[in-house]
């Protein structure tokens, strides 16, 4: 049994939902049965709309449910997608009945994980070496371990003449209404312009004059065909890394500001990160 924990929207932007269905359905696949595990109703809704319709649970007092659930089955792995974190004793516990797999937690501590993945590239270096010293082998970091689905993987690039501004399941900040005001008289002469808005994001009301296309419900299918992907940091843009579309990106909450510099550095130019959003118009 593999017991999913995640949350999408608010704090959480879609990437969590979508990286974790990716690892649901590959191990599908190989047979093994998936549940998941999370705090809110849309949660459960959208991960039913990915075709487990009966493989998500909504719970509040999740340590009791996920001890409970892992006493139940031999061999079962909790694989935790979530900033919250237990306490010491609640780890030891939860790793006496099963292993524990904890994804982009880098304050976890050595003893609270049997594998700890960091799917991303904008940790700083001293704690890129606090982690590798702590974990050994059981640390996977960096941009080789970005969870895809498939549906990102398996197609080629078929660059046309357009930007993609696109926003996720978060926007805590509003940044995709203000984006979309600033760039709604932007002139792009014989480029297609897109707004691609994230299914959990926040309402917004919406021009189709102002732009050649507005997708609601990011699709990759649309990302493969830019020449330039515009948003915030976040999945999407290890999404158009793997396609090698630039990216021009910018915080989307105040945590990413700290990862600006180790983004370019990283990527060697292919990502250019912005300080704030409003750049975009200069």
């Amino acid at each position: 049994m593999i017991l999913i924990r995640v949350d999408i929207g608010g704090e959480y932007g879609l990437g969590h939902g979508t990286r974790m269905v990716a690892v649901a359905k590959e191990l599908s696949k190989l047979g093994s049965d998936v549940q998941f595990i999370t705090r809110q109703a849309r949660t459960q809704q959208w991960v039913r709309q990915q075709g487990f319709a009966s493989a998500c649970d909504v719970v509040s007092d999740e340590h009791s449910f996920l001890h409970s659930q892992m006493a139940q089955h031999e061999h079962a792995t909790l694989v935790l997608d979530r900033k919250d974190y237990y306490e010491a004793w609640q780890f030891k516990e939860l790793r006496q009945k099963g292993a524990v797999i904890r994804i982009d937690h880098p304050n976890a501590e050595p003893d609270t994980a049997d594998l700890l993945i960091i799917p991303n590239m904008h940790q700083p270096a001293m704690v890129v070496e606090r982690l590798a010293n702590d974990f050994g082998e059981h640390l996977l970091i960096g941009a080789d371990y970005t969870i895809l689905g498939f549906s990102v993987v398996r197609w080629a690039v078929e660059r046309e003449r357009s930007l993609v501004f696109f926003a996720g399941g978060s926007d805590l900040r509003h940044i995709l209404s203000d984006m979309y005001s600033a760039t709604q008289a932007l002139e792009l002469p014989g480029r297609q312009k897109v707004f691609a808005v994230g299914s959990l994001s926040s309402k917004l009301s919406l021009d189709p004059p102002a732009f050649d296309t507005i997708i609601t419900g990011f699709h990759p299918a649309l990302l493969r065909t830019a020449s330039l992907a515009i948003g915030p940091l976040g999945t999407t843009v290890y999404e158009a890394m793997h396609m090698g579309i630039p990216i021009l990106t910018f915080p989307g909450v105040s945590s990413d500001g700290a990862c600006v510099e180790a983004w370019e550095q990283a990527t060697e130019g292919a990502v250019a990160v912005l300080s704030i959003w409003t750049q975009i118009q200069r």
